[in-house]
């Protein structure tokens, strides 16, 4: 899972799901080629908040190598938590 857009002002915190566990498609060949680095979970927290933030996932946020595709992924939802970050002092 690959985190993007986290407003400026929070930061993950604790430790947030790195993985899914998708089912793939494709002939035997493409298959027995694929590497774990190469399916990829695309994951935009530009509209969160500080606090627990319930993400759906959709199969418009993973990427495949070329001819093969997700037919079933696991968890549909997951949960990041973010924490504002201190704001400077002003004088």
């Amino acid at each position: 899972i690959e985190n993007y857009s986290i407003p400026s002002n929070l930061t993950i915190s604790g430790e947030p799901p790195r993985e899914i566990n998708v089912r793939l498609k494709g002939s035997k060949r493409l298959l027995s080629l694929v590497r774990l680095d190469q399916i990829r979970v695309q994951v935009d927290l530009s509209n969160t908040h500080p606090g627990t933030n319930q993400i759906s996932l959709s199969e418009k946020n993973m990427t495949t190598p070329s001819g093969i595709t997700v037919t079933h992924y696991y968890p549909r939802q997951i949960r990041i938590q973010l924490s504002a970050l201190p704001q400077p002092n002003k004088k």
